[in-house]
């Protein structure tokens, strides 16, 4: 299992794995296809609802806000494929500005047996960081990107964006960033709100009404989140950690992380 939060700080593209059990509310600064290979879910992009099931495609930007929901205790995969906007050509982002995603539709098995054969190569190349494998990896990207496109363009699979995520992107954006940024930190809802110039109750609400999640827990999934890489990838004493994603109380700490991973801190091993 290749976590979630592995970065992609110097990197251009990124093929990874996750078996979530549930992945919280999230952003990053790429553009990221998804195709599920095992179990049903539910993916919830802008406060919109999608059902996962094997077969099931979704391609966010990085104006995107999205989770995922797992069903059931049966084994759950997705296959990730990412890149940077930097990665891409010009025709590329020209065509993805004229087509935005979020958007999904449900492949068939031979589209299937060709993104995971794809995915497969580009992880196994994902080592070699010459220019010229470089070069190879970023146009095959595209060449998914753009079978994924056709398939939008011929079957009016995009998600509606609702008038909500505009302000998520101008409004709630500098909080979101300064969250991710700041989340070992004593966070308090009206310091937070004073950073978009708004009471701290308004702010509340229209953070709570356009991501779906209150100001509270979505700090929480940030933290569960960054506890649950330095598990996996470093050797940090579980106390440390625990100070080191913001949590004052363990015990607190353990019953949070519980109900998100359904699992004992002490029951993840290095990675």
């Amino acid at each position: 299992m290749i976590h979630l939060e592995t970065t992609l700080a110097q990197k251009r593209y990124w093929a990874h794995i996750n078996h979530p059990k549930y992945i919280p509310l999230h952003w990053h600064q790429y553009y990221e296809i998804e195709l599920v290979v095992k179990g049903n879910g539910t993916q919830i992009i802008n406060s919109i609802e999608i059902p996962l099931c094997p077969g099931t495609v979704t391609v966010v930007s990085p104006e995107d806000f999205h989770r995922v929901e797992t069903e059931g205790n049966d084994s759950f995969e997705i296959v990730n494929l990412c890149v940077v906007p930097d990665a891409l050509s010009e025709d590329m982002i020209k065509l993805l500005r004229k087509n935005p995603p979020p958007y999904f539709f449900t492949m068939g098995e031979d589209e299937m047996r060709e993104f995971i054969s794809d995915h497969a190569e580009l992880a196994g190349l994902e080592g070699d960081y010459d220019e010229l494998t470089d070069a190879i990896c970023i146009r095959k990207i595209e060449l998914v990107l753009l079978r994924l496109i056709k398939n939008v363009l011929e079957n009016n699979s995009y998600l509606t964006k609702k008038s909500s995520h505009s302000l998520v992107s101008t409004t709630l954006q500098p909080v979101i960033t300064y969250i991710n940024e700041h989340y070992n930190e004593t966070l308090r809802r009206k310091e937070l709100a004073n950073i978009v110039h708004l009471s701290a109750s308004y702010f509340g609400d229209l953070f709570k009404k356009n991501l779906g999640i209150s100001v509270i827990d979505y700090i929480t999934d940030v933290r569960m989140r960054k506890a649950y890489s330095m598990l996996r990838h470093t050797n940090k004493p579980i106390l440390e950690i625990i100070q080191a994603v913001g949590f004052n109380s363990p015990s607190l700490f353990y019953r949070k992380f519980y109900e998100y991973y359904k699992m004992k801190p002490s029951d993840i091993a290095k990675g």
